[in-house]
């Protein structure tokens, strides 16, 4: 009897879907095979990635954004704000590691991508390299997401700002997500629809 649940539960693991996100288009999908579709995937990651960069070089190269109220011994973070900003500062952070959002789930599933890549019942047919490459990806873009995270909150000085950036972060990140929902709907076209389709039956 045990042995049939122990096969069961290994069928099920053997069974697991891929993310339904655009990193999955670069798994199932070859540069040189259906390359559409991989390129739809590694472009959402660009977006993502060069979205965050300039968040991230806003803050910290101060040329670049000339707007921040800077007191000249704190570099991008500004040194005088309110007590109300640093306790909205820290109830934000506090509340983002705690439920995990989308940069947090990114890193898990990347993590989970890469323990997972001789468990999938298609391995012969997939490439692992290319489960690599789509996992390291979607680990530059979760990592990147908290990084930008922390230096727009702290880097924020006044409460509306804290809350805006963290919601622009999140949107960021769930752009991979959002992209595939409409590629599932057609609106990029039948060959990158029929690729969303695939990954989502794909075991």
């Amino acid at each position: 009897m045990n042995t049939e649940e122990d096969n069961e539960t290994e069928h099920d693991k053997k069974q697991k879907k891929f993310p339904k996100d655009c990193y999955s288009f670069m798994i199932v999908n070859g540069p040189l095979r259906r390359f559409p579709c991989f390129f739809f995937g590694f472009g959402i990651f660009l977006v993502q990635f060069l979205l965050l960069v300039s968040l991230i070089l806003s803050k910290i190269i101060r040329s670049m954004n000339t707007n921040d109220i800077m007191d000249g011994t704190h570099f991008f973070i500004p040194g005088d704000v309110p007590y109300l900003v640093r306790f909205a500062q820290f109830i934000t952070i506090f509340a983002y590691t705690l439920i995990g959002d989308a940069p947090m789930r990114d890193l898990i599933t990347a993590g989970e991508m890469f323990c997972c890549i001789k468990q999938s019942e298609n391995v012969e047919q997939i490439s692992n390299l290319r489960f690599f490459f789509s996992s390291f990806l979607r680990l530059i873009q979760g990592g990147a997401c908290i990084l930008a995270t922390f230096l727009l909150i702290f880097a924020s000085s006044n409460v509306e700002d804290v809350i805006m950036n963290i919601v622009a972060i999140n949107f960021i990140s769930m752009i991979d997500d959002l992209a595939f929902e409409n590629a599932i709907d057609g609106y990029f076209g039948q060959n990158i629809q029929e690729g969303a389709n695939i990954i989502s039956k794909k075991r």
